[in-house]
């Protein structure tokens, strides 16, 4: 069994293990998972694509971190598996409080700062997994936030929260809680119920789905300031993705800047 990183883009082989050692490995991690995530598969099995999420807190350099791991694995042929594990840092400090520390340079950090003195519409930031969406996004929200110094509400809703947003009341949400019968029903019950809770700024960790794309619609047609995330892999892919979870492009278009 080979173990591996994803480092800056590229994977890179850590270490090689006997098969029989990492997959009761594997058994005994997914054991160990949030049992709500797992509620349709209690047990592991290598023939089933399977998502799950475990949560601990360990010990980093001396210092306690909260992590979150989200898992996905599935059947590999002729006779193996493959095991995914994203490592989320729950509620981390964000890298930077600056564009320009994140590596934009002047013309772009420009275009995105003009964005943030609209006073309503959404700020969208697109790529791939790890390219940096929701770094970016929290870096916006803060810096939105700093403007008005505490005489504007600022709500984030997010599975789970990445970074601590000052300023920010921050909502954990799970898109599968106990009071749901979909998979993305608890974020559209905590997403409705942020509406209602007189937002100024709405930060979304990722819009996933129809309902999430409508209701992000509804809040920035209605005035309000928006930061969300969306996979794609450019500004161009993102506009066709929101076609296709409904937002219609024609009422909302002037309202969207996206990087």
């Amino acid at each position: 069994a080979i173990i591996r990183y994803r480092i800056n883009g590229e994977l890179v082989e850590a270490k090689r293990m006997p098969a029989k050692q990492v997959e009761f490995m594997v058994r005994a991690m997914y054991s160990q998972a949030d049992v709500d995530s797992r509620r349709s598969q209690p047990t592991f099995s290598p023939d089933l694509y399977l998502d799950a999420s475990l949560q601990r807190r360990v010990e980093v350099n001396g210092k306690f971190e909260e992590l979150k791991l989200r898992w996905a694995s599935g059947p590999v042929w002729p006779d193996s598996f493959d095991v995914a594990l994203r490592l989320l840092h729950v509620g981390q400090e964000t890298v930077s409080r600056s564009l320009d520390a994140l590596g934009y340079t002047k013309e772009l950090e420009s275009l995105q700062v003009d964005a943030l003195r609209q006073p309503s519409g959404l700020i969208l930031l697109c790529g791939t997994t790890g390219a940096g969406k929701s770094t970016t996004c929290a870096t916006l929200a803060e810096l939105w936030g700093n403007r008005y110094q505490g005489t504007r509400m600022l709500r984030s809703l997010e599975d789970p929260p990445e970074y601590v947003i000052a300023g920010a009341r921050q909502m954990p949400v799970s898109r599968k809680d106990a009071q749901s019968k979909g998979d993305e029903e608890g974020f559209h019950r905590a997403l409705r119920a942020a509406m209602r809770m007189d937002p100024d700024a709405l930060f979304l960790g990722e819009v996933r789905d129809a309902i999430t794309a409508d209701l992000l619609q509804q809040l920035v047609l209605t005035g309000h300031k928006a930061f969300a995330t969306l996979h794609g892999g450019s500004v161009f892919a993102a506009i066709g993705r929101l076609q296709e979870l409904g937002v219609s492009l024609g009422a909302a278009g002037q309202s969207v800047t996206m990087t």
